[in-house]
């Protein structure tokens, strides 16, 4: 998940200010930054959570079957101004191509 601040006037993205969060490798679907009572917080919807893959080409069931198989997927909540703080400290971060 990629939390990256933008400069409006230069028209670019600021890389120190800039962080990213590694999740799941699950398919992150709908996400949304809370307002109101949950301000702060950001959710991610993840599906998939059973790493389904292939389909009718591979002599599989399709992957809509296999990616359903759970009733629920998972909900991440990220507490961004907080990561946002852990980020700016090297300590608590890892740098990875220039991102971290």
């Amino acid at each position: 998940m990629s939390f990256l601040r933008f400069d409006r006037k230069a028209g670019r993205i600021v890389v120190e200010d800039s962080f990213q969060i590694e999740l799941p490798p699950y398919f992150q679907d709908l996400s949304i930054a809370g307002r109101g009572p949950s301000e702060g917080l950001f959710f991610i919807n993840s599906m998939n959570v059973e790493m389904a893959t292939g389909g009718d080409l591979e002599g599989k069931p399709p992957m809509e079957i296999g990616a359903s198989q759970r009733e629920m997927d998972y909900l991440h909540v990220i507490d961004w101004k907080k990561a946002e703080q852990l980020a700016k400290d090297p300590a608590k971060t890892k740098v990875v191509n220039a991102s971290r």
